[in-house]
């Protein structure tokens, strides 16, 4: 199966446009006899043209008493038959959006899984093979009728096309399922501990942070427990499970002492735990920059190489090559109608993508088999270059987020370009950039940091974000040097504030850890009495 989608994703590249009109074709002829096919006459669609002119564009709340019809048990309303999954999207505001996914869905993940893994086994043989990816969870919750609510990356996970693939099969699946957080890295750091693993991965950056933060907590354990053949010395939760699923395992003395010598400086060393080790697979776009100085230092042999890029309401686009932030469009998994980031969508923006230029932002209208018809995101992508005449595009950042204390009107771009630049000069574990109300006002660059930086380190690397920060907003620049706003300030928080914000928000809204985005710019104001607060840097004088 992996080989023939690498050949039709090659076809792909060399026609688009007929890849995406026959892809557009086969979703309108599955769904025509649903509620929402009937409604738009699918049946008598035959081409772009008529698709275009027949299906408006939509965002969420235009689907949603479609989508509660889905969750309430009915067949054949924006998907043929049942969804077997809901997908339920990571926003950090709002009420949750779910998206059904029937099972026909696993020929996108295929699609573009295939020629993404290919591309990386071609650049280290068996990086694609011995993986450890980090995921969300599947069934965090059930709808009246029994179908499965999580992540997309956790139903990734089960679809049986993927049974076979020790990529996601490194641990039972209910080791995948647990919610003590401790007690899942435990468990996965245990059984992939005793693996020739050539990769490690998570769709988050973070998460393959805080696998590592976990080795070294938990490394004294890790190793006894290896050493006796066992699961007697972690977390409470991690014994009971092991117990529940009766794991048995060999005493490993060999793999103990090479995780006493990972641990050896007082810091852990994957690639001695793991002395195959070669890449790590992560999102690369957006903010995720600033995590990748981190990684590095933990693993500096190893590559960095991009995962596929997405969202739980569709694949978008496929990395074939490790320098790459983003990839190429799925072509074989989504239907993809480009528009540029600054207008509102109309059939007169819609670009094919011969037409796209470098350097330039666009947002996306999508179609696929989730049931999601020309349904509009507000992510902003931008073209890096050209890959077999097709664009390869980056994740920018969204639109819509944004704060304006005294008319600048701060996006989330501006503080991503902020945060990149200073964030450069220390090692950063997470960041958010948010209000605080002072006479006047200012923003504040909250850091975690992995390593203690000195004060001369910190003092310049807010420098640079206030530099970075002026320069993606004028009227940022305008306002401070007006003084309608006041220098900015650089926080710095005690290690695991970030990971306790988001057990919090995984808590109050039934996610998994592994799923829940930090807001990179916070809508609430700044309360230091708040905050572990470890140090304060203010503007350099």
């Amino acid at each position: 199966m992996r080989d023939e989608a690498v050949r039709a994703f090659s076809a792909a590249l060399a026609a688009p446009r007929a890849t995406q009109d026959e892809l557009l074709r086969s979703i309108l002829e599955a769904n025509r006899l649903t509620a929402y096919g009937r409604h738009h006459d699918f049946a008598s669609i035959t081409d772009v043209a008529t698709y275009r002119s027949r299906v408006p564009f939509v965002r969420f709340p235009e689907l949603s008493p479609w989508v509660d019809r889905m969750l309430a048990g009915e067949p054949d309303v924006l998907l043929a038959g049942q969804p077997i999954f809901f997908g339920r999207t990571s926003g950090t505001t709002g009420r949750p959006k779910h998206v059904g996914y029937p099972s026909a869905v696993s020929r996108e993940y295929v699609a573009a899984y295939a020629p993404m893994a290919s591309a990386l086994e071609a650049a280290e043989s068996g990086a694609s093979r011995e993986v450890l990816f980090v995921t969300g969870t599947f069934a965090e919750a059930r709808t009246a009728h029994g179908i499965p609510i999580g992540s997309a990356s956790g139903f990734v996970r089960n679809l049986d096309v993927f049974r076979d693939e020790s990529y996601f099969h490194i641990a039972p699946e209910e080791v995948f399922e647990l919610t003590d957080t401790d007690a899942r890295y435990y468990l996965l750091l245990r059984l992939a501990l005793e693996r020739p693993l050539r990769t490690i991965g998570a769709l988050n950056p973070s998460s393959v942070i805080l696998l590592f933060k976990k080795a070294r907590e938990y490394g004294a354990a890790l190793a006894d427990d290896l050493a006796r053949g066992s699961i007697e010395a972690g977390p409470e939760g991690a014994r009971a499970l092991a117990a529940r699923l009766g794991l048995q395992l060999s005493p490993r003395p060999d793999v103990a002492e090479r995780m006493t010598r990972a641990l050896a400086d007082g810091r852990f060393q994957p690639e001695v735990a793991w002395p195959t080790l070669r890449v790590l697979q992560t999102w690369k776009g957006g903010a995720s920059r600033h995590y990748f100085s981190a990684l590095t230092a933990s693993c500096p042999n190893a590559r960095v190489w991009p995962a596929l890029s997405g969202s739980t309401e569709g694949l978008l686009l496929v990395p074939l090559r490790e320098a790459w932030t983003g990839g190429v469009p799925a072509l074989c998994s989504t239907v993809i109608e480009a528009m540029p980031a600054e207008v509102e969508p109309c059939a007169e923006a819609i670009l094919p993508f011969e037409a796209l230029e470098e350097g330039r932002g666009y947002r996306f209208a999508i179609t696929n088999r989730r049931g999601l018809y020309r349904y509009v995101m507000d992510d902003v992508f931008v073209v890096a270059e050209r890959h077999a005449g097709v664009p390869v595009l980056h994740f920018s950042h969204r639109l819509g987020a944004g704060s304006s204390l005294t008319g600048e009107k701060l996006t989330e771009a501006d503080v991503i370009a902020g945060a990149n630049a200073a964030l450069e000069l220390v090692q950063a574990v997470d960041f958010q950039v948010a209000p605080e109300w002072d006479d006047p006002p200012r923003y504040v660059l909250l850091v975690e940091l992995s390593a203690v930086a000195s004060d001369a380190a910190l003092e310049e690397a807010l420098r640079r974000f206030e530099v970075a920060m002026a320069a993606s907003n004028v009227e940022y620049a305008a306002k401070r040097s007006s003084g309608r706003l006041a220098a900015p300030t650089l926080l710095v928080l005690r290690a695991g504030s970030f990971d306790r914000l988001r057990r919090e928000l995984s808590t109050g809204k039934g996610k998994s850890d592994a799923q829940v985005k930090i807001a990179r710019l916070g809508g609430e104001l700044v309360d230091r009495d708040k905050l572990d607060l470890l140090h304060a840097v203010a503007w350099p004088v």
